[in-house]
């Protein structure tokens, strides 16, 4: 039997279950992943939107649907008809992969215009991350997410949406790493095949590489 004043003595705590080392319930929320995060919720909010309210393309894009048939068929898309819109080279291109779904090709356009918008949210918050904070990033993309003329032109189908994600990724991986080229290039004449302002952003990078 050991002596009473050693059995009072308590055992020393296991330096496994050190309260100090282990961290807070603060630490562990600051640690998760939250741009991931908020980019997957963006993603399922936006695809479950896409099937509960369906929507279809514009005017401008529809006509990029029909052009592209013609294309298909071998004729010269009628370009001058009465108050036909201005014609985009790769709108017209991806109407004419589209045109090959037949009458739910019109949705698939949507479909690939509201993932052009949460690429482009993702667009935005690298862009601002890089350039300022990861907090300044996700205030960003949230702000953008918040004007709905945005969602509602990718709703819609309009080809500002996919012109705005592959200028401001081009400036994301430009600001990433200065003088890059290659996919910057890629990016920036992928957006000159949707909107001509978009050449003018070639003409400058041009000039500063």
């Amino acid at each position: 039997m050991p002596p009473a004043d050693v059995a009072a003595v308590p055992a020393a705590p296991r330096p496994d279950h050190d309260p100090a080392s282990s961290p807070s319930r603060l630490d562990r929320i600051t640690a998760l992943p939250w741009p991931a995060l908020a980019l997957i919720a963006l993603a399922l909010a936006t695809f479950v939107g896409f099937l509960v309210y369906p929507t279809y393309p514009n005017y401008d894009s529809y006509y990029s649907l029909l052009w592209g048939r013609e294309v298909l068929h071998g004729h010269l898309p009628s370009f001058d008809e009465y108050r036909s819109p201005t014609q985009h080279p790769l709108a017209v291109a991806f109407g004419a992969v589209l045109s090959l779904l037949g009458r739910g090709g019109d949705r698939v356009m949507v479909f690939f215009t509201e993932a052009s918008f949460v690429v482009l949210c993702a667009g935005v918050y690298r862009l601002a991350r890089q350039a300022f904070t990861p907090l300044v990033g996700l205030a960003a993309a949230g702000i953008l997410c918040t004007r709905f003329d945005f969602p509602f032109l990718a709703a819609r189908a309009y080809i500002d949406i996919p012109y705005l994600a592959f200028v401001v990724w081009a400036a994301a991986l430009e600001l990433a790493r200065p003088r890059r080229g290659g996919i910057v290039w890629v990016l920036l004449a992928c957006a000159g095949l949707l909107r001509p302002e978009a050449w003018i952003i070639i003409g400058l990078y041009f000039l500063g590489m």
